[in-house]
């Protein structure tokens, strides 16, 4: 309780254990799922680290708040979102920022009532590593 105050309170994000590793399970059956269907079959190739990145700002972080809640350089993080970009082939920022998005409101986002999956309101769920 105490690390989630000293998190908030230095205004970062705090995710309890138990939430981020269930997301990371999901995360790994999506990402089975993903291969068998054939929906964004290039996610399969992110490592786990780009992966988490990934998702990251799909959740809506930023470069300099991704490396902070990491414990990492913003210049590592810069590589890790240019590694993506190539692996995915995306041609700029934007565009990432748009596919982690919607990869995050597909994956970890219940539907809203009476809504589909393509009506909805964007909406990020912001996470940071255990």
């Amino acid at each position: 309780m105490l690390t989630a105050v000293r998190d908030i309170l230095s205004d970062q994000i705090y995710v309890s254990r138990d939430l981020a590793l269930r997301t990371f399970q999901k995360s790994l059956a999506t990402s089975q799922r993903s291969r068998a269907s054939g929906n964004l079959p290039l996610i399969n190739d992110l490592s786990d680290r780009e992966m988490h990145v990934f998702q990251l700002i799909g959740s809506g972080l930023g470069t300099k708040q991704i490396a902070h809640a990491l414990n990492l350089s913003v210049k590592t993080i810069e590589t890790h979102r240019e590694n993506i970009k190539r692996k995915l082939a995306l041609d700029s920022g934007r565009q990432l920022v748009e596919r982690a998005i919607k990869f995050v409101e597909e994956n970890f986002l219940p539907p809203q009532k009476g809504q589909s999956a393509a009506g909805r309101k964007k909406k990020v769920v912001p996470f940071r590593a255990a």
